[in-house]
């Protein structure tokens, strides 16, 4: 059996899953709602990235080891905070309907202790999903990190577009953004990284140059999976601390800002992670 905090999209799609796998509904676990002491792991959390604080506050501390995150973007200084650096998290790729249908995106992974059991859970469901090790898995953060900034700034930089159109038209903008942006992402997911920018503003982290192609090919790839999706601008920038601000934040991305702009994105907001760029 498991648990699932927050029931909205994919807290519901989840829901459905596990009711698969073991016969009834899982425990929903909204806001404000405390995590039973006895509650049944795994715990899988399917929150906004701001709701993480209150999801520390709702589960009990023994517990906490079994929180499985499904959040995207840059949330290891959270996880470190709260001594779950080691949790298992899920890089989830699908699209959810308000009544828990999903679309598969065929690039799920899951890497940690409940690992196996989640993708047991999200196959029955009929969501692909592979178990990695850590090397591994810090890659593919990088990659879902670049998804989740560098579509929207090109998806709204271009006129609102769909990912599909994107990803169909406009490669050649998404590969340079990667090899602008990949470096830095590799970095920012090291085992040993904290997060923190170079003393020269320049790209951290390892070569990247003979992945920028592969990495570009699987997000279109991905893209194309979902095409007519038109990520949400309000939700991008809601998350921007998590997603395009820590890219910022780690080195000089001239390119990046470039088009953060196009997109209408608030200087102010730009500004406060990227001084001097």
């Amino acid at each position: 059996m498991a648990t699932v905090i927050g029931p909205g999209r994919v807290g519901l799609a989840l829901s459905r899953c596990c009711q698969k796998v073991y016969g009834n509904q899982p425990l929903m676990i909204g806001r404000g709602q405390q995590v039973p002491t006895h509650t049944l792991t795994p715990i899988l959390v399917t929150t906004r990235n701001c709701s993480l604080q209150e999801v520390f506050r709702q589960t009990p501390k023994d517990l906490q080891a079994d929180l499985v995150f499904f959040q995207n973007g840059f949330i290891s200084p959270t996880l470190r905070e709260h001594g779950c650096a080691d949790n298992t998290q899920v890089l989830l790729y699908l699209s959810a309907s308000a009544d828990g249908d999903t679309k598969d995106g065929k690039l799920t992974v899951a890497c940690g202790r409940w690992a196996n059991e989640t993708a047991r859970i999200l196959k029955a469901g009929g969501i692909a999903c592979s178990v990695v090790g850590q090397e591994q898995f810090s890659i593919c953060q990088a990659k879902k990190l670049l998804w989740a900034a560098i579509f929207w700034v090109l998806c709204h930089g271009l006129g609102e577009k769909s990912v599909g159109h994107v990803a169909e038209l406009h490669r050649e903008e998404v590969r340079r953004l990667v090899a602008e942006l990949l470096p830095v992402a590799l970095h920012l997911f090291a085992p040993e990284s904290e997060g923190e920018p170079t003393a020269d503003g320049s790209a951290p982290g390892p070569n990247a140059e003979g992945l920028v192609g592969p990495v570009t090919d699987k997000l279109c790839e991905y893209s194309l999976s979902i095409g007519a999706a038109v990520p949400d601008k309000g939700m991008a920038l809601e998350e921007f601390e998590w997603r395009n601000g820590p890219l910022l934040r780690a080195a000089a991305t001239p390119l990046h800002v470039e088009w953060l702009k196009r997109a209408s994105c608030p200087r102010s907001l730009i500004e406060a992670f990227a001084a001097g760029q």
